[in-house]
């Protein structure tokens, strides 16, 4: 998985740099966006969110399915993370909160990803370390493959933009 969003990643790199006036057709429908007055109480740091009642429901919800042991369980259960803040999506499918973060000192290597539908109050989430600790991947909400999509599309957007 590492391996193909490093690809995809130096893919969409060499054609920004080599035709800038092109848009990968996978972000087409894809745009990362200031926050709308009716989701402006999102734009706030990830760990913030769970402030939400609607959004920390759910999202303790998703996390049902990740296991307490797992070393990575606090981490990604109060979303312990360094980030830079929210971003505010908008698709054909409608708009999404997308959180972003990283273990602290593990950046590279240590992330959760969290799509949020503030309309269905839906989340998902995908959470991975490749570090010392071998590699470890897990989708959180049971994400169908186009949301599994939109989180990789947008977690090499926002890379690409930081």
């Amino acid at each position: 998985m590492i391996v193909k969003k490093l690809i995809s990643f130096v893919s969409v790199f060499l054609l920004m740099l080599f035709f800038p006036a092109c848009t990968p057709s996978a972000y087409e429908d894809v745009r990362i966006e200031e926050f709308p007055e009716k989701y402006k109480k999102y734009d706030v740091l990830p760990w913030e969110m769970l402030e939400d009642h609607r959004f920390s429901l759910v999202y303790e919800k998703i996390l049902d399915d990740f296991p307490k042991d797992q070393y990575l369980h606090e981490f990604v259960s109060e979303l312990y993370v360094v980030a830079t803040g929210n971003r505010f999506v908008m698709t054909r499918q409608g708009p999404f909160i997308f959180l972003v973060g990283c273990m602290p000192h593990s950046c590279t290597v240590t992330r959760v990803l969290v799509l949020y539908d503030p309309d269905r109050n839906r989340a998902w989430a995908y959470a991975y370390d490749f570090g010392v600790h071998g590699r470890y991947e897990v989708w959180l909400g049971r994400p169908n493959d186009q949301i599994k999509k939109l989180i990789d599309d947008l977690d090499i957007m926002v890379d690409r933009r930081l």
